[in-house]
């Protein structure tokens, strides 16, 4: 048996080095987010920062490792979902992000964006983070643990999330331990592993899918090294594998072929449904990378590796100089910095909005009521910058209206104030942002194609404002409007949203909520009784996100499941064959797997998979003659949608599509008569145009300052922008047409 190895895994050092003071550099990945230990102590950060997790102070994204501020002396760190943990030399444990089932472990469900004392862990040698949950070893072998506990995943006998650190019952001895999506694991003394938490895909290894509450034991496991997820390297230096696997659940621990000698190993940040994973060997130099029950494959040379840490989307490779290497959705592996996070784009009826990388507000298309930002111009066929706004983090669109929200958690909105949908208390049309002063402390937005715009506030509360025909506003009644937010009643505990002339809503238990309009079963309650509150949908579990569309004669859901399937009930192009005048009760989508999210209207839906690919269905307008499916034909089930390469995000509105490209460019499809697609002309195409610079520049590129180039080939004869106003009793336009 050899006594000399360091094993490594992304969460750290293990075994001989676990109570070591020395600071040994590693990485660590969240969803979003990177995390890198400085051998001075210092912690860096990088890439998404919406609900704080870089400890920055709440900046919109970061494509540079930036230091996280206040911390030093930190011995070992951790990222999570969308959460970020370190463990200092004194023993104490510290924590910053998302906050919403107590992962932070300061006994409030309030995010932080810079790091906070998790209350009550002393003596810590290390820590995990999981989706929503964290976890820290003590000295003394005991583990103690908080957060969300869906799935049991605290090791307290029962559910019920705890903002507040408790020890996990009947497990003593342990050397390390680990944190996947909804489970945890702890490696003791003796070699052998304990894993607690969800269940549903083996990656306890125990034997079955029923989900533990208290620590059971890995089957078959012994003299185990190191740890991560559904991984563990024996002191051999083979590597063992179990869980989640696109072959089916691998319900007991399994030897990979071909690998010997390994002391590092990494997993994909919520383990389950992660398909990266890699081995290094003691030279450092050979190394192994597969999926989840493939078979391992022998990668290229980087240098000398010491260890490796991946997200679903990202891999991390610490290489022994000090520096670090990444890949994401390509295989090329390129130097941080290179990290690129484009923020959000939203789509309305006739107008478009994009936010970069810096938390500027872009918007083009019709601008009749304001909903540009930018004086009530008549059109803008390329987009602008819209003034007055800065650190912004989301962006909505709705039926002439605009919304968007600041990293401080206040809302902004312009344009059609039709029924109040703006809620600063008037009908007014505002052709520039004004604050909505009814709601603080907001995490989400979603303005509907209707009338109604409702938020998500941090503490899980739900708020809507303006039409209210149909009890859109949740408040138990039909009054006609309300021009300011009123509460939802009895919602709490919410983590996602979507609007149209119905409202939806995902509970933190994965429940899908419905309430509004129903004329063609769109709430999916088995009727078409109209509910002015919210009402559980049937037989939905599992859901991680929602999207709603439709017209004034009808709508339809949707929702993405935390395995990546996707369920659909209502009226319209339900992705399950041709077009339904009335589902009642969800549906799945036959043959769509590996969802990471939906956006439909009432004539079409895009659905972006992990792997970047987009997929659609529906009809385009005019039924079939626009591109809002690219150069697809109309579909009613899904077909491969026409892209670029790899999508970060996709948006979609009546007659009109938007995708945004890992490269920053923002690609456009539909109907153009006001100048939708910012393509600086208002011409029909048959295919996705790239959105320009004003003036022409260049392409927008919402990753960077400096616009992408316009190749002779795609350049336009011209291009026209036009400049006007317009009231209730006149409009006047002056419009410039610029040859190439």
């Amino acid at each position: 048996m050899r006594t000399s190895k360091r094993w490594l895994t992304l969460a750290g050092c293990w075994a001989g080095c676990a109570l070591a003071h020395a600071v040994t550099p590693m990485v660590s990945l969240g969803d979003g987010h990177g995390l890198a230990l400085r051998a001075d102590g210092t912690v860096l950060a990088w890439g998404s920062d919406t609900q704080g997790q870089l400890g920055v102070g709440r900046s919109l994204v970061s494509t540079v490792p930036q230091k996280v501020a206040g911390l030093f002396n930190v011995r070992s760190i951790a990222g999570g979902g969308s959460h970020s943990l370190a463990v200092r030399q004194d023993g104490t444990v510290w924590a910053w992000g998302s906050n919403n089932a107590g992962q932070l472990g300061d006994g409030t469900s309030f995010d932080r964006s810079s790091p906070v004392q998790v209350q009550g862990v002393t003596n810590a040698v290390m820590s995990c983070a999981g989706g929503i949950h964290s976890a820290a070893l003590k000295q003394d072998g005991t583990v103690w643990a908080w957060g969300n506990n869906w799935y049991g995943q605290l090791g307290k006998g029962s559910t019920g999330w705890s903002a507040a650190p408790a020890q996990v019952l009947g497990l003593a001895g342990a050397t390390s331990i680990a944190c996947a999506g909804n489970q945890t694991l702890a490696l003791l003394q003796d070699g052998t592993v304990r894993a607690w938490g969800e269940n549903s895909s083996g990656q306890l290894g125990d034997g079955t899918t029923t989900d533990r509450a208290l620590p059971a034991q890995v089957v078959g496991l012994s003299n185990v090294a190191a740890i991560n997820a559904t991984l563990a390297v024996k002191r051999d230096g083979t590597v063992w594998e179990w869980g989640y696997s696109e072959k089916g659940p691998i319900l007991v621990p399994v030897q990979l072929a071909g690998i010997s000698d390994a002391v590092a190993i990494g997993v994909a940040h919520g383990g389950t449904y992660g398909t990266r994973l890699e081995a290094i060997q003691s030279d450092g130099v050979t190394w192994w990378r597969w999926t989840a029950g493939a078979t391992p494959e022998l990668q290229a040379p980087m240098g000398k590796l010491k260890g490796t840490a991946s997200s679903y989307e990202f891999t991390l490779l610490l290489k022994a100089d000090g520096s670090v290497a990444t890949a994401g959705l390509v295989p090329d592996y390129q130097p941080v910095p290179g990290l690129t996070n484009i923020a959000a784009l939203a789509t309305g009826d006739w107008h478009s909005l994009a936010l970069d990388a810096s938390g500027n507000v872009w918007a083009w298309g019709d601008d009749a009521h304001g909903q540009l930002g930018r004086g009530a111009t008549l059109t803008a066929t390329v987009p602008s910058v819209v003034p007055g706004l800065s650190n912004i983090v989301q962006v909505s669109a709705g039926d002439g209206s605009s919304m968007a929200l600041d990293q401080n958690g206040s809302v902004w909105a312009w344009g059609n104030n039709y029924h109040g949908r703006l809620g600063d208390g008037t009908w007014v049309n505002r052709s520039a942002p004004v604050r909505i002063s009814g709601v603080q402390d907001i995490r989400i937005l979603a303005a509907s194609p209707g009338a109604t715009s409702m938020a998500l506030k941090r503490d899980g509360t739900v708020w809507a404002w303006g039409i209210n025909t149909d009890g859109q506003l949740g408040e138990g009644i039909s009054s006609p409007t309300s021009s300011v937010p009123l509460q939802v009643a009895g919602l709490a505990d919410v983590i996602a949203i979507a609007a149209a002339s119905h409202l939806l809503a995902v509970k933190q238990d994965g429940t899908v909520w419905a309430w509004g309009k129903n004329s063609n079963g769109e709430l999916g309650v088995g009727t078409t009784s109209a509910s002015a509150v919210p009402l559980q949908v049937a037989g939905l579990a599992g859901v991680k996100s929602v999207a709603a569309g439709g017209a004034a004669d009808g709508g339809h859901s949707f929702a993405v499941k935390a395995d990546g399937s996707a369920m659909a009930w209502g009226s319209g192009a339900l992705g399950d064959g041709p077009w339904k005048n009335g589902q009642l009760t969800p549906v799945p989508i036959p043959g769509l797997t590996n969802v990471a999210e939906i956006s439909t209207s009432f004539w079409h839906t895009l659905a972006r998979r992990t792997d970047g690919s987009v997929w659609g269905w529906g009809t385009p307008w005019y039924w079939g003659m626009g591109s809002e499916l690219g150069s697809s034909a109309r579909s009613w089930t899904p077909v491969p949608v026409t892209s670029p390469g790899p999508t970060q995000g996709v948006s979609t509105a009546e007659a009109k599509s938007a995708l945004m490209g890992n490269d920053g460019l923002l690609y456009m499809g539909g109907a153009n008569a006001l100048g939708q697609l910012g393509d600086g002309t208002f011409a029909e195409h048959p295919d996705f145009v790239l959105a320009l610079e004003p003036g022409g520049a260049g392409f927008l590129n919402l990753a960077s300052a400096s616009p992408a180039k316009i190749p002779a080939a795609l350049q336009t004869p011209f291009f026209v922008s036009s400049t006007g106003g317009i009231t209730e009793s006149s409009a006047s336009v002056a419009t410039t047409t610029q040859f190439n």
